[in-house]
């Protein structure tokens, strides 16, 4: 935890309080390649946000798995997923493939979150697809987002929660609380996110896999 990021009460049990500025979680703890997830992607969290950085492109991120580009672009570094929130609303999902070029793409509707209310909110990438869906609450946000290019590396990253990586600390800035936080390698489908935003936790929607069984 870093910054002046706290534990207090979330939608459920405790969530991560976060002020400004420098206010970040890092997974630092986590095995290299397990959150590194290029293909079928879902990211599920509760979010209360006060406010975000000002920049028109970025905002605030709720979070991403990635590294600092300390020296150069280079695939290593690249980020797998990002999903942030911006000024009016609008989400917008992000990762990078080859030597850091970008894919960016913001919801096609915003968001109704800076109501002072929890929200849930869903990111879904669909590989088969080639399409990013938002959601709020269980329902889809606008129309599902169309791309080209999947991330590729990223297996220098860790997870960030709240902010960006530790090398542009304070550039895009979320205040406000976050809880709940799922990442799945796999597509959810409507029914699944649902039930996420019904309350269910990360386990509530697809059961860990039985290492007797394999199911």
């Amino acid at each position: 935890v870093g910054g002046a990021a706290v534990m207090e009460a979330g939608a459920s049990g405790m969530g991560l309080s976060l002020v400004g500025g420098e206010d970040y979680l890092e997974a630092g703890n986590i095995s290299d390649y397990v959150l590194s997830i290029n293909g079928d992607l879902t990211l599920s969290m509760w979010a209360q946000p006060n406010s975000v950085g000002s920049d028109a492109s970025w905002g605030g991120a709720l979070l991403c798995y990635g590294s600092n580009d300390y020296y150069t672009e280079d695939e290593e570094t690249n980020y797998s997923y990002w999903l942030s929130l911006l000024s009016d609303g609008t989400l917008v999902g992000f990762w990078e493939y080859g030597s850091g070029s970008n894919v960016h793409l913001p919801s096609t509707e915003p968001s109704p979150l800076f109501d002072g209310e929890w929200h849930h909110v869903a990111m879904v990438r669909d590989v088969e697809a080639m399409t990013v869906s938002y959601f709020v609450d269980g329902d889809l946000l606008g129309d599902p987002v169309a791309f080209e290019q999947l991330p590729t590396g990223g297996g220098r990253g860790m997870l960030y929660l709240g902010a960006d990586t530790p090398y542009y600390l304070g550039d895009y800035d979320y205040a406000g609380m976050l809880d709940e936080v799922c990442i799945y390698d796999m597509v959810l489908d409507d029914d699944a996110v649902a039930a996420l935003a019904g309350m269910g936790d990360c386990e509530a929607v697809i059961a860990p896999e039985d290492p007797d069984t394999g199911t």
